[in-house]
Formats: structure tokens, C-alpha cells, sequence
């Protein structure tokens, strides 16, 4: 996210994953993806809504978590203000008793309804 922000504060626009600077985790426990914005790709604030910008799941079984039914997600929004987003955390519900803080991460009140 703070890749993500220091981007978006510089050129308004939210950048792909390669163009931010971030790079997956190596893990054999869970995939990570970001689709809605192309890794070499921009999208501009203003048409900025509902992008997913992070989302990870499990490859294997985590407590109450089957092996690919728990997801975690960042989706991505315009901001109220200029060169800012709005970030939405939401997880599966089967998720939430492993890391019940992760909606804390977003920005209060935002749906985590995801293109």
C-alpha cells in the first residue's frame, strides 16, 4: 500500500505491481495476484473504482481454511482527495479468525466489491 500511495501521489495514476516496485512473496502457502491493474499498466485516479490491487489465497489447509477456499483482498479506489486512494480490505469469512484485524487495513466504509 505504501508502494502503491508514493505512486499514486507522484504520477495520479494507481501503477501494476512492476511498476510500483513490488514483488509476490515466495511462498509455498499461498498465490498472490493483482488483476486489476496489469503489471506494466496504469489506471488514472479519476476512472480508478473497485480494481483489484492485491489478493492472496491458500494453497494449503489453515485451520478452518480449506486448501483454495480463504482469500484475502486489497481493492483499490479513487481517494476524496487529489492523488490519494481508498483501499478496501476484506478476507473470507473462514479467513477472518486467522487475521481478524486484516479489515482494519482499509479505509473505513468502503465495499470490497472487486472487477
Amino acid at each position: 500500500m505504501k508502494l502503491q500511495d508514493a505512486y499514486a501521489a507522484e504520477r495520479n495514476a494507481a501503477g501494476g505491481w512492476k511498476l510500483i516496485g513490488y514483488t509476490e512473496p515466495a511462498s509455498n502457502n499461498f498465490s498472490y495476484s493483482g488483476t486489476g491493474v496489469a503489471e506494466d499498466a496504469t489506471v488514472e485516479l479519476e476512472k480508478l473504482s473497485s480494481h483489484m490491487g492485491w489478493r492472496a489465497e491458500n494453497n494449503v489447509a489453515l485451520n478452518d481454511c480449506k486448501a483454495t477456499k480463504c482469500f484475502w483482498n486489497i481493492v483499490l479506489n479513487k481517494g476524496d482527495k487529489g492523488g490519494q486512494i481508498e483501499y478496501a480490505a476484506c478476507q473470507s469469512s473462514d479467513a477472518a479468525p486467522l487475521t481478524a484485524n486484516f479489515d482494519a487495513i482499509g479505509t473505513p466504509g468502503k465495499t470490497c466489491t472487486a472487477k
